[in-house]
């Protein structure tokens, strides 16, 4: 499947990229990292996401890593993204970049909490 937005074409440039109609070429999933002529959804090659959401009295908030590799160790991951959820629904404005870095790193420390523990042992 390609996600495409509603009303628009899986053609051309932009997000989500698509086959460029022009060219007829056919949308085959590249096995590199946001080089393809196409984004797939439910990818098994390029999905390497994992996120935490906190929602407590004063947060309602989505913090994301990417790791092509899948280590999520401090060199691996090569993308962020977090989002105010209460006033970005749609998650269109990624804070990462202006966050600060004791915010970054205490969302990354919870991160690696909850993708460690099992069980009863979990936060």
């Amino acid at each position: 499947k390609i996600w495409t937005p509603k009303g628009s074409s899986p053609c051309g440039h932009g997000n989500p990229k698509g086959p460029h109609c022009h060219n007829n070429v056919t949308c085959v999933e590249s096995t590199g990292i946001r080089d393809g002529e196409c984004w797939f959804l439910d990818s098994h090659i390029d999905n390497g996401y994992r996120a935490l959401r906190i929602m407590n009295s004063s947060h309602d908030v989505i913090y994301m890593e990417f790791d092509p590799t899948w280590s999520w160790n401090a060199t691996s991951v090569n993308h962020y993204e977090l989002y105010n959820i209460t006033n970005d629904p749609y998650q269109l404005d990624n804070l990462y970049a202006d966050t600060p870095q004791e915010l970054k790193d205490q969302y990354h420390t919870e991160m690696v909490d909850y993708f460690q523990c099992e069980g009863a042992a979990c936060p």
